[in-house]
């Protein structure tokens, strides 16, 4: 409960380990002021829905949400991918409360800075002229691109990325996906995430930007409402139908994993795995 606002997590899931990583960072990051934390499930692999079960169970604050539709799971991974994302529609429904701040969180948001949650609250309840609130993430287009133009990274290495051709780089290339973790997790253990930080960001020019990671509260737009992809009806559609614009928090930071088409080392996971769980702090690293 924040500013007499519940707030609830809203986490479509499936993949274990992201998923044990991510309730660390929240855990690590603001887990007080989270009221309810609502795991989507959204995997028909039977080691995952039973991993999902066992959290429902023994794990405070969560419940899962299950959908009983037509759309069923294929083995195929890119189709399986967009079948998964048509189902997200459905766990929208559930945010119908009054007085809540919801954030929609993907299973790979796998850090997280002290306070987020609560300034992402914030935020978003003392602006709610903005459509929708997302925070300065790591591994997200529009992020990176102000990332780079603050000389996180080289132009002299990687294209601009303020164009569309800088954000399919930015989007689909798996070596600078992995440069940007590498940079990040060094930031985290140097103490040095000070270069990622920027003023609101305005999305003026209403563009697709991620929803993996983001808040709104009760009310900003119509739940019942979401088309077959969440972030082309919240971040395109509702804001040129309402003509509000979307923000970009900067001032706290977040990492994404990666989206679908990356393709990452495994020690990445374990380099996060490590951070949530203090083993850098332990070792006079941070």
């Amino acid at each position: 409960m924040l500013m007499n606002h519940k707030v609830v997590i809203l986490l479509p899931a499936g993949r274990r380990k992201m998923l044990k990583n991510t309730l660390r960072a929240l855990r690590n990051s603001d887990w007080d002021v989270i009221d309810e934390i609502r795991i989507c499930e959204n995997t028909a692999l039977p080691k995952d829905v039973k991993h999902i079960k066992k959290l429902e169970t023994f794990v405070e604050k969560v419940s899962v949400l299950r959908v009983n539709s037509r759309i069923s799971f294929h083995n195929h991974e890119s189709r399986t991918y967009n079948l998964n994302m048509r189902r997200f529609k459905y766990f929208y429904r559930s945010c119908n409360e009054e007085q809540t701040v919801y954030i929609r969180l993907d299973d790979d948001m796998l850090w997280m800075e002290k306070g987020l949650i609560s300034s992402l609250v914030e935020f978003t309840l003392n602006n709610q002229n903005y459509i929708a609130v997302f925070p300065n993430l790591v591994n997200n287009t529009l992020c990176d691109y102000n990332h780079q133009r603050l000389g996180v990274y080289d132009f002299d290495d990687i294209p601009y990325l303020g164009d569309e051709e800088g954000h399919g780089f930015s989007w689909s290339n798996s070596e600078f996906t992995e440069l940007k973790h590498k940079k990040v997790l060094e930031s985290i253990k140097t103490g040095d995430l000070d270069k990622y930080r920027f003023p609101r960001y305005v999305l003026t020019d209403k563009p697709r930007m991620g929803a993996g990671f983001m808040a709104w509260w009760s009310g900003s737009f119509d739940c019942n409402n979401i088309g077959d992809d969440d972030e082309i009806t919240i971040t395109e559609d509702m804001t040129k139908e309402s003509g509000r614009n979307g923000c970009i928090f900067g001032e706290k930071i977040a990492i994404h994993y990666s989206y679908h088409v990356q393709r990452l080392p495994e020690y990445l996971l374990d380099e996060y795995e490590k951070i949530n769980h203090g083993y850098y702090r332990s070792n006079n690293c941070s």
